[in-house]
């Protein structure tokens, strides 16, 4: 088994102290939007919009697609699941419009087990997410904006493995994945069932940054020593994904600076018992 790398810049943080604030990749798009045609106006409007959303868009390794759109409000300083977003749909790259619907607060979410058009297709093709929001006290002066989000769909199929697996209960351990390019979505939840670690958790709509400063990258990671705290069996649910931070130029001038969008395939679930 592989030795656990020494490169501590991939290290993940513990959900008790998340890297702070914005993805490298929307840091970058700043002064390209600043020198666009109009880009001035667009990016402060787009900055001072309150709507943040979130699109999560997965093949599972059983062929199944499901996607995930969560809109979150940070209007007067607080940080709340939108619950009256309306008309939410994804385009796929074939031109079917995929219904969103709510299930839990905040959540707008679809499967292809019941909505056969919804499929996954690799190779640089757009998906597309727009959504209706005239709730100015969600939204203030951007309720009725354009809500649109888009991501190219990567080809490559995920690899994925738990290069250092914990020898005992509170042990190092670590992860590698293929290909490297993409991002990171690692899930691990107990026996039980409940989540113990996530790299990029939408079950809270707090939103300062950490969200985005979680994703694993450059395909190698070591975890933080209390995830596998205690002995017994734990699950680790992987994919690896294109994430497309912030903002686009011409689409997008309705949704807050902390918006993207991520996609891409996961692997089979991997099970591991920990030993006391």
């Amino acid at each position: 088994m592989a030795s656990k790398t020494s490169d501590r810049s991939s290290s993940i943080p513990s959900r008790r102290g998340l890297r702070p604030l914005l993805g490298l990749g929307l840091v970058a798009s700043l002064p390209a939007l600043m020198g666009a045609e109009g880009g001035c106006t667009l990016l402060q409007g787009t900055l001072e919009s309150p709507v943040q959303a979130i699109t999560v868009l997965r093949e599972h390794a059983d062929g199944s697609v499901d996607v995930d759109l969560v809109v979150i409000s940070t209007a007067d300083g607080e940080q709340r699941y939108v619950t009256t977003v309306e008309n939410a749909e994804l385009r796929t790259p074939q031109g079917d419009l995929i219904a969103l619907t709510q299930d839990e607060d905040g959540h707008y979410r679809a499967s292809s087990h019941d909505q056969d058009e919804l499929v996954y297709e690799p190779g640089g093709t757009n998906y597309r997410v727009t959504f209706d929001l005239d709730d100015e006290q969600m939204a203030g002066e951007d309720a009725g904006g354009d809500f649109i989000a888009v991501v190219q769909a990567p080809d490559a199929e995920p690899s994925f493995e738990l290069s250092k697996a914990p020898d005992f209960a509170g042990d190092t351990s670590s992860i590698r994945w293929a290909p490297a390019e993409l991002e990171g979505l690692l899930e691990i939840r107990d026996a039980s069932g409940e989540i113990v670690f996530s790299t990029f958790d939408l079950a809270t709509p707090n939103f300062d940054g950490g969200k985005w400063g979680s994703l694993i990258h450059r395909g190698h990671a070591d975890l933080p020593v209390d995830v596998f705290a205690e002995p017994g069996r734990y699950t680790l649910s992987f994919c690896a994904v294109q994430s497309q931070e912030g903002l686009d130029e011409e689409l997008s001038a309705g949704l807050g600076v902390l918006s993207g969008f991520l996609a891409g395939r996961c692997v089979d679930d991997l099970v591991i018992d920990v030993a006391q």
